[in-house]
């Protein structure tokens, strides 16, 4: 079974994520484009579950 693999906290890194992807990469594009959906309109409610992860915060 896959599992969600996590940090070495052990490591010291002072690097964003956000470095390590390039000013011209389609990731950024992207990035833009999930950032300006409407997720209530597309039906995406915020709800708070026992199991699994937290749901994707809405920003206001």
């Amino acid at each position: 079974m896959n599992f969600i693999q996590g940090f070495d906290r052990n490591q010291l890194q002072m690097l964003s994520y956000n470095s390590f992807v390039k000013q011209d990469s389609w990731a950024r594009i992207v990035d833009l484009f999930v950032d300006i959906l409407s997720l209530e309109d597309l039906g995406f409610i915020e709800t708070m579950s026992e199991e699994g992860r937290p749901p994707y915060p809405l920003q206001s």
